[in-house]
């Protein structure tokens, strides 16, 4: 990874997948069993995933987990599988598929287009993982249906469940954790400030750290 030139693919936002979903009464989500392992290594490049193990050196056939060009090369893969003129019923972010329709026949006909599309790349889905033909769906931490998006309650809880940060790397996870919510919190930026004043820390200052009734 340190040697490896960064691959710029362009990861899609959150707020630009959901700015998309607003109104449909259908939803299908399809998870890609074992995603990237569905996705084969050129074989001039198997020599740069080896790796050491007590039984000798081992290199991978297929995309591995971790290795730093495998999120935009499996965006990458997908966008040109998918994409082209199908944006306006289908939405994916890494191995992730939202199907998305106004009416019940829309939604079949696109349900069956998209399912013939990752058939004929050889690509499978995880059945377990499907939700076929639904009213409301989970997707990015979002709760989506026909009238409204709002955040998962079971990641909100998450969040509101955390205790209070003791160190400057656990006040920067909450900050994360927050951030991915900020566009549907009103004057998030005036509410986050007292967050930014005791983390944006150098690192000669990390250890000035406090966590006060401000921030609480």
């Amino acid at each position: 990874n340190a040697v490896t030139k960064k691959d710029c693919f362009p990861q899609p936002t959150t707020e630009e997948l959901l700015n998309r979903l607003g109104g449909r009464k259908f939803y299908t989500k399809l998870d890609l069993k074992s995603g990237y392992f569905q996705i084969p290594i050129h074989e001039a490049d198997k020599e740069k995933t080896a790796f050491i193990t007590q039984d000798g050196l081992w290199e991978f056939n297929v995309l591995p987990q971790g290795i730093m060009n495998g999120p935009p090369t499996f965006q990458r893969t997908m966008h040109n599988l998918i994409g082209y003129g199908r944006w306006d019923y289908v939405i994916v972010y890494l191995d992730d598929i939202l199907i998305f329709s106004t009416t019940f026949d829309e939604h079949v006909q696109h349900v069956n287009e998209i399912l013939s599309v990752l058939d004929k790349a050889n690509f499978q889905v995880n059945p377990d993982k499907c939700n076929i033909a639904v009213r409301e769906i989970n997707f990015l931490s979002h709760t989506i249906n026909e009238k409204l998006i709002k955040p998962n309650g079971e990641k909100i809880k998450a969040i509101t469940d955390l205790p209070a940060p003791t160190t400057l790397k656990e006040a920067n996870e909450f900050l994360g954790k927050i951030n991915w919510y900020r566009k549907i919190i009103p004057n998030f930026a005036h509410i986050a400030a007292p967050l930014h004043k005791v983390t944006n820390k150098t690192k000669a200052h990390r250890h000035e750290f406090t966590w006060g009734p401000e921030q609480q």
